[in-house]
């Protein structure tokens, strides 16, 4: 029997609830299968009648040239960004099986939804009474939490993996032992008892809702066909893009959603997983439907890389559409700073080494890519101001300075948006050096940081 225990959140007068469903114990056994359609039998369900031979000429032009204002298709796919071979672009439209091709969506969502795992995680809770006689009774509840996660780093030869979740999926306010000390996870076409892996919580947070889940030794694993995702930039996406969503909605197996991104960044008020802390999440807001079960599962671009880790949605009667998912930019600096600090020690919180700077934004534009013709945010941002005795006032860093990037380890960061500040923290080791980049009253500057003693985050 299922069970569902909604747990409600607020932002503003709309209510948000965690995708996290409850259920008593039993095995997953749905799979879900993917369509494959090419291109031309898209193109003929749209009309056209030719052989795929004359759907080919005609992506050239009568004359081989011209289709639009003088422009072939491939031509005008390489002024859009576009950078392989003719050849190669048109493989892309049909596949290289011809009429058995993929589309581009169907061609994500196969390379996407082997890194994608749901997740069993079980608690038990006791309830203490006095009976009639004064005397303490107990009595013990057993039921488990229903997720999804993603593969996001493995060693298939030792049957070794690190998947990233919901902090929220495998912790409940009300369980004796707030992490689950029995995790599952099953991959996608293995979603049956017996396949089963027993995993171990790593690490996580609750701030950024964000946990680490490790498979180890495990001959299943290292026999199957999973493999870690390939991480994507959600900095660089745009309003509009396609997105897919894959996870285990209501506990019932790996299933794949789509839709486009709505807002690319956005803040929201919620309570976290203690169902008492309110938390301010940066997220991705999606139209791509999600339910109970979707949580921690991942959203992928249509090159299927992970792009987010959806988290939460909105339930209203007079709302539709409007999910949540955080942004893989944040979410996997989180998950990288939880292996580095958690693995193999009794640490299980994130640490970041904080620079000592509050920073706001003091201008915005909207910039247009001429290659893609894609619109994108850029902020300028200014330190607000300095704390006293930190390593930023000590490297010279001063209230107006307009931080332009910062490099580290041999990467430059560019930084274009307030919260990309917060995601380098995330990287930040101590000991290590860090240059920030500011212009100040028109100079440009390089100022060194030496980055001091993390703090723990919850």
């Amino acid at each position: 029997m299922k069970t569902t225990v909604n747990k409600k959140i607020s932002i503003s007068v709309v209510t948000l609830i965690l995708i996290c469903s409850l259920f008593t114990m039993t095995a997953c056994t749905t799979t879900n299968e993917t369509q494959v359609i090419s291109a031309y039998d898209i193109a003929v369900e749209n009309g056209f009648s030719g052989t795929e031979a004359e759907w080919l000429e005609s992506l050239k032009g009568s004359d081989g040239a011209s289709v639009y204002r003088g422009y072939s298709a491939y031509e005008l796919a390489v002024q859009n960004g576009y950078e392989g071979t003719e050849i190669e672009w048109l493989q892309s439209l049909i596949g290289e099986t011809g009429d058995k091709g993929e589309t581009s969506i169907s061609a994500a969502v196969n390379k996407a939804i082997l890194s994608v795992v749901s997740i069993t995680a079980e608690f038990t809770s006791t309830t203490y009474r006095y009976n009639r006689n004064g005397q303490i009774t107990s009595s013990v509840s057993e039921y488990a939490s229903a997720g999804s996660g993603v593969i996001i780093k493995d060693d298939k030869s030792s049957g070794t993996a690190y998947i990233i979740t919901n902090y929220h999926v495998v912790y409940d306010a009300d369980a004796d032992t707030e992490i689950s000390e029995n995790i599952t996870v099953y991959l996608y076409g293995m979603e049956l008892e017996k396949y089963g892996i027993s995993v171990s919580y790593v690490g996580g947070s609750m701030t950024y809702d964000i946990a680490v889940l490790k498979v180890e030794n495990s001959t299943i694993y290292a026999a199957s066909a999973a493999t870690a995702c390939e991480i994507g930039q959600s900095g660089k996406m745009s309003v509009g893009d396609t997105v897919i969503a894959i996870g285990n909605p209501e506990a019932s197996g790996i299933a794949v959603t789509s839709g486009i991104l709505s807002l690319e960044s956005e803040y929201i008020q919620m309570t976290g997983a203690d169902e008492v802390t309110q938390l301010t999440f940066r997220v991705m807001r999606i139209d791509a439907a999600v339910n109970g079960g979707n949580s921690g599962g991942g959203l992928f671009n249509d090159s299927g890389e992970l792009v987010g880790i959806v988290n939460a949605k909105i339930v209203d009667e007079d709302i539709e559409g409007m999910a949540y998912a955080i942004p893989v930019d944040l979410a996997y600096a989180a998950a990288t700073n939880i292996i580095k600090n958690c693995d193999n020690v009794s640490n299980t919180q994130i640490k970041r080494c904080l620079m000592g700077i509050y920073v706001q934004v003091s201008d915005s534009e909207t910039v247009v890519d001429e290659a893609t013709a894609k619109v994108a945010i850029t902020q300028t941002v200014t330190v607000a101001s300095v704390e006293s005795g930190s390593v930023a006032e000590a490297a010279g860093l001063q209230a107006g300075d307009v931080i332009e990037s910062v490099s580290y380890k041999a990467q430059l960061y560019s930084v274009t948006r307030d919260y990309d500040i917060t995601n380098l923290s995330l990287l930040f080791s101590e000991g290590d050096t860090a240059t920030v980049n500011v212009i100040r009253g028109g100079q440009r500057l390089s100022l060194q940081i030496t980055l001091g003693a993390p703090v723990t985050v919850a």
